[in-house]
């Protein structure tokens, strides 16, 4: 609060979370100029003193107060902040105009609140006497066993990926924040849950647009400076949609949404990615138009699709190969209790080897390893070796083993797990050198019994993709046992 140009708000002694990796817009009304202005450099000197910098805070006006909400969607969708603040001023007088503008305006800055959430459904059950939740995203269900309840707190550890809830219950209600931790920072963005909501958003009882089939999708940036293409695979079911879209790193996983009208809506949360897809069909229903995808606190993407039923990707065998000259791979790197492993191995002599390049936060990486677990077990005495080569994002080994640790112990993964180092760009190609143009986690090489590579597969399709998941399961194993048969 403030009056008469001084600050009457008390702040110290109050532990804010640090802004030095955020970015913020400010929007404030040009109407009352001298009030509005000192509360913006209040507001802008605020964010200064706790972290942020210069350069990551964006100002701009408008005309008045009744601006405002134009202004900060405009502000949300076109400068990526993680945060807009509004500043406007309406001084009352004898007429309604104060209430007017005051209840459109905080009505209109509402709505854009609801507008850029991303949907998702949990349900809480129990298990062995111990509450688990299991987060819903099409016909998945992502178990998480370690809720702790104090008092009128919850949280919420993600199994994978380093992320967390910490909420209040307050009656029917969840509020608080998700967390996703880095190495060297955190972000945050709040949560709210309400219980009882069983859809995602608001629908058609009977779509009047029929997404089902197959699209070619085309994404970019919003300066149109980086575009890569994927297939979108989609079913109807009554006024619910189900499906994913493929690209040549991986799939974007379960997701689920609704028609309402000519909009579509799909959402998906993994505990590492939150994903909103907006969008409208086209009265031909053969085009998706005006299309956005949001993704996380403060990233957007902007998208077209056709709808093509011979729509097919590059040839994910055809993407990452070696360097010319070189028919073998070679690496040295330690496992989990540091002990230095290598394909030299006596284990790995005269056997077929698939080497996994991996990260625990990669949910796509999730999806192969759960596939190739009892792939594995069942092959192993057949002569099939595995071998997760794990990218994490810490360069430090102790909080890379424990990451990995814990996806080993929930996985139940068999085989032997070893850290090269990070995920930072290049390093990969830099651990090892015979590859040539590594694109994406998960990325599969398969040796054979004479130490020579055979394939590399890039991306991987997983369960979410239907029938390009048992296509790939058909193709590989199919693969594995002809090089198994051979002397």
């Amino acid at each position: 609060m403030a009056s008469e140009l001084k600050n009457l708000s008390v702040v110290e002694g109050i532990e804010i979370p640090s802004a030095e990796k955020m970015k913020f817009g400010i929007l404030w009304a040009e109407w009352n100029h001298t009030i509005t202005s000192a509360l913006m450099q209040g507001a802008y000197n605020t964010l200064l003193a706790n972290g942020a910098k210069a350069e990551n805070i964006i100002t701009k006006t408008v005309p008045g107060a009744f601006e405002l909400t134009l202004g900060a969607q405009y502000m949300a969708e076109l400068n990526q902040v993680d945060a807009v603040i509004c500043i406007g001023c309406v001084i009352q007088g004898d007429t309604k105009h104060f209430d007017f503008i005051c209840d459109s305006v905080a009505h209109g800055i509402t709505q854009l609140n609801i507008k850029f959430s991303i949907p998702f459904i949990f349900e809480v059950i129990c298990e062995d006497g111990k509450q688990v939740l299991l987060i819903q995203n099409a016909e998945e269900r992502l178990k998480v066993d370690e809720l702790i309840i104090a008092g009128d707190s919850l949280k919420i550890n993600m199994p994978f990926f380093d992320s967390e809830f910490m909420v209040h219950i307050t009656g029917d209600s969840l509020a608080g924040r998700w967390t996703r931790i880095y190495p060297d920072h955190t972000v945050s963005m709040p949560v709210k849950a309400y219980y009882g909501i069983e859809n995602r958003f608001e629908s058609d009882t009977i779509a009047n647009k029929n997404i089902a089939g197959t699209w070619d999708a085309i994404f970019t940036n919003e300066e149109f400076t980086d575009t890569s293409i994927a297939i979108g695979e989609f079913k109807l079911v009554k006024n619910k949609i189900y499906g994913t879209f493929l690209s040549t790193t991986g799939d974007y996983r379960y997701l689920e949404g609704t028609t309402n009208g000519s909009e579509l809506s799909l959402s998906t949360f993994d505990g590492s990615h939150a994903y909103l897809f907006k969008a409208e069909l086209s009265a031909d229903n053969n085009s998706i138009i005006n299309a956005s995808l949001y993704s996380g606190w403060s990233g957007k993407q902007l998208w077209t699709a056709k709808r093509n039923d011979l729509a097919k990707l590059p040839n994910a065998d055809s993407l990452t190969f070696l360097k010319d000259g070189i028919d073998k791979l070679e690496f040295q790197f330690k496992n989990l209790d540091g002990k230095s492993i290598s394909l030299a191995d006596s284990r790995y002599e005269n056997k077929v080897v698939v080497i996994q390049i991996m990260g625990t936060w990669c949910p796509n990486c999730m999806d192969e390893t759960s596939y190739l677990v009892p792939f594995y077990i069942n092959m192993k005495a057949e002569g099939l070796e595995v071998i997760g080569l794990c990218y994490e994002r810490s360069d430090d080994f102790e909080v890379a083993a424990n990451n990995v640790t814990k996806m080993k112990n929930r996985l139940q993964i068999p085989y032997e797990l070893l850290i090269p180092g990070s995920n930072k760009k290049g390093f990969v190609n830099e651990s090892l050198p015979m590859l040539k143009n590594f694109l994406a986690f998960p990325t599969m090489i398969i040796i054979d019994k004479q130490g020579k590579v055979r394939k590399i597969h890039t991306g991987y399709s997983g369960p979410a993709t239907g029938k390009h998941y048992i296509e790939f399961k058909a193709e590989f194993e199919s693969f594995i046992k002809k090089l198994l048969s051979e002397k």
